[in-house]
């Protein structure tokens, strides 16, 4: 009876051929050497405006943000 079993191809010096290492161009490289904090930031701080005025604050007009006390305090 014969042996079915798989073989191995080796190196020129016997050693088990190593598996390739993948690229380092890739996306997954690029993000974790990069540094996003201050973008994460803004996009939070852009997030806060909208939920606190509905919308950006840039976007809106001045007579929407300010209003003028035309009849000023009580007397005291």
């Amino acid at each position: 009876m014969t042996g079915t079993g798989s073989t191995i191809s080796l190196n020129d010096d016997g050693k088990k051929p190593k598996a390739a290492k993948p690229s380092r161009k890739g996306k997954k490289a690029w993000r974790k050497n990069v540094d996003v904090t201050d973008v994460e930031e803004g996009v939070q701080e852009i997030r806060n405006e909208l939920r606190e005025g509905g919308a950006r604050i840039t976007d809106q007009q001045n007579d929407d943000l300010f209003t003028v006390d035309t009849k000023g305090g009580a007397p005291k």
